[in-house]
């Protein structure tokens, strides 16, 4: 039986990192996967979907070229040929070869194969077993498909399956309103495709700044989108002109017709498998691992990274816990623990959304004395340039301190510009010190400067009333 000092389960964006971090301290290690190298976000979903979005985008720039005085003859798109044009750059990141290659080149062992525990020292792959002093669980996690009646055999897609669709559905609903369900909507949308958003909730992307959701909402609609807020799917049926939808609105029920279903509504972390008992790994009462400040587990040698810890289900949340696992299990006598305060999202939709940090009402709950001000993108040089001026950047600050808790803006590259407010929060720089900063003219960043200079001017006038 082999035997290492490590065996990462997982061979994602945290197995991986976790894994070259304790090769880099000199331990022998094995990384064992059942699907492909690389992960779910960049194999299936995060990247394919963006390279999908892309496409979309070009499509739409190339249907209103008139308003950039450019004609063109005619604008088409077929879902197959977008679908296709993803593939090379999926392969450019996590072909196989490429890393395969990596973890030769580190003499990290590959073992594929589905891991099981036999013991707390042991796990099965592939019918061999090998024996570690040390795990790191990565395993990732599966989308969560609620019970709807008929669903199963009326025929659904997850996100999964979105990505790699060969036909392009006249009419579709989407399950859940959050990041995933909204970005399908985005492109279904650009390709004329009939969106039904259903989401459960008061609103779409609800863990999102209240503004933030509005103008998304408004976007959607003006896009011919048909929204159903507070709506829960209660049955699917087939009949003879594609899936019938039953909904149960706050007003009665609706029923819809569509081509195709995608369920988005979220994820579970992927545990089933392990054979956790055998390891005396301990779950709560919610099956979710029980992890201590460092992500271990209730057995010390064994640990916890990505979404299977359950804390933030994203591929750079996973890389970053990688890491820290990595050094926490070579350097036992300095454990870290993970900083969560900062981790910026990004959302692409049209407009873009970018977020970190608390929204305005997370912060007032937490018992913030709280000062928001927000800043509306429709003056902005490098928007009007690029015909994009939907949107607003908006700050949320500690009223004495100036202490930045939150970032949020909707508008062109969103997701590029609020990393200057992450790098703020991260450094602890209060707002009055963002906002000396020079911002080049014509950028999207300049939005920075005129929330800072707006924020700057109301914490003013705030102490002068309190006077």
């Amino acid at each position: 039986m082999k035997s290492f000092d490590l065996i990462v389960v997982g061979g994602g964006s945290a197995g991986f990192v976790a894994a070259f971090k304790a090769k880099a301290a000199n331990l022998t290690v094995a990384l064992a996967e059942k699907h492909k190298l690389g992960g779910e976000c960049p194999n299936y979903a995060c990247l394919p979907s963006k390279a999908m979005l892309r496409s979309a985008e070009v499509l739409h720039l190339a249907e209103n070229a008139e308003k950039f005085g450019v004609r063109v003859k005619e604008a088409h798109a077929t879902l197959p040929e977008i679908v296709s044009s993803k593939e090379p750059i999926i392969q450019m990141l996590t072909g196989s070869p490429r890393l395969e290659n990596a973890l030769k080149r580190n003499d990290v062992a590959y073992l594929f194969g589905e891991a099981k525990f036999v013991d707390e020292h042991t796990v099965e792959v592939a019918g061999s077993k090998y024996q570690a002093k040390q795990f790191v669980i990565a395993t990732g996690s599966d989308p969560f498909i609620p019970p709807i009646e008929g669903l199963k055999e009326t025929g659904f897609i997850d996100s999964i399956a979105a990505s790699m669709l060969k036909v392009q559905p006249k009419r579709i609903a989407i399950i859940g309103g959050g990041a995933v369900g909204s970005e399908y909507t985005q492109l279904f949308t650009r390709l004329h495709t009939q969106v039904y958003l259903i989401q459960r909730g008061e609103r779409i992307l609800d863990r999102e700044d209240e503004e933030t959701s509005k103008v998304i909402t408004e976007s959607f609609t003006s896009q011919g989108v048909k929204i159903f807020t507070n709506t829960d799917v209660i049955k699917a049926e087939k009949v003879s002109d594609g899936k019938k939808l039953t909904l149960k609105t706050k007003d009665g029920q609706e029923e819809i017709i569509v081509d195709e279903v995608l369920v988005a509504p979220g994820r579970r972390p992927d545990l089933t498998k392990l054979n956790l008992e055998a390891a005396g790994v301990k779950l709560d009462e919610k099956g979710k691992l029980i992890l201590d400040d460092y992500l271990r587990t209730t057995q010390s040698h064994i640990w916890a990274a990505g979404d299977v810890a359950g804390r933030y289900l994203f591929t750079h949340v996973a890389a970053y816990e990688g890491d820290i696992v990595g050094w926490n299990l070579t350097h036992p006598d300095q454990l870290r623990k993970p900083d969560y305060r900062v981790v910026p999202r990004a959302t692409f939709t049209h407009p873009e959304i970018g977020s970190v940090g608390l929204t305005e009402k997370e912060a007032k709950d937490k018992g913030h004395d709280v000062i928001a001000t927000a800043y509306p993108l429709k003056v902005m040089g490098r928007g009007l340039t690029v015909r994009e001026v939907e949107g607003f950047i908006k700050l949320v600050v500690e009223q004495k301190s100036g202490q930045i808790l939150g970032g949020h803006m909707v508008g062109a590259q969103a997701g590029e510009v609020i990393h200057e407010i992450a790098l703020a929060m991260f450094a602890n720089l209060p707002v009055q010190k963002l906002g000396e900063m020079i911002h080049a003219f014509p950028t999207m960043a300049e939005a920075v400067s005129f929330v800072t200079e707006r924020m700057f001017f109301q914490m003013t006038r705030n102490v002068v009333d309190k006077s």
